[in-house]
């Protein structure tokens, strides 16, 4: 697996690892080091949940698609990043 230049892996890696592992729960920290969110696997899907753990949106690997807490499409891939950070 490829490495960003700081050593650390990239988003897209670190979800594929996600995905491809048993890997349980990827975290987002803001600089000052509070959960702002995270993305975990829970069934046959990745969700991405806010800093109190309610649903931002979810990602099926099978469709290939990303969607909201309500449901509606917000893109084609792995968009689980953008969900959570999105106001």
């Amino acid at each position: 697996m490829r490495f960003g230049g700081d050593g650390r892996l990239s988003f897209i890696e670190s979800t594929i690892l996600m995905m491809e592992s048993n890997m349980a729960r990827q975290e987002f920290r803001d600089f000052s080091g509070r959960l702002v969110g995270w993305i975990e696997k829970s069934g046959g899907r990745l969700e991405g949940r806010d800093y109190a753990g309610r649903l931002k949106g979810w990602f099926d690997q099978g469709a290939n698609e990303t969607r909201d807490y309500s449901g509606r499409l917000v893109g084609r891939g792995n968009m689980l990043g953008a969900v959570i950070f999105a106001p």
